[in-house]
């Protein structure tokens, strides 16, 4: 269902049916994660998808898995990330007088 709710969005630009097809995926197996993330992100989230529920460990994990390989590119080239940077520049400077 949750593929058919994909098709329905994007081939047929029926959100409505597509919306009726995740919850559908949702009330046969309430640990499909990919269903429920899409059904909030659109703001589709009720009573019948319990907006309190946790994801599946195993759906969570897999979206971590597949960002680990390009988190560091993505947060410190895409989105300018410069703390590490920072942190390191204080620490220097204040350890400039200190004999280890």
């Amino acid at each position: 269902w949750r593929e058919y709710a994909f098709f329905l969005d994007e081939r047929r630009n029926d959100r409505a049916r597509a919306i009726d097809a995740l919850k559908r995926a949702v009330r046969l197996d309430p640990s499909e994660g990919q269903a429920r993330a899409q059904l909030a992100k659109w703001g589709c989230l009720d009573d019948e998808t319990d907006r309190t529920a946790r994801l599946d460990d195993a759906y969570v994990g897999g979206l971590f898995d597949q960002f680990a390989a390009s988190f560091d590119e993505t947060l410190v080239e895409k989105l300018g990330y410069r703390g590490h940077l920072q942190c390191a520049e204080v620490l220097s400077k204040s350890l400039e007088d200190v004999e280890l």
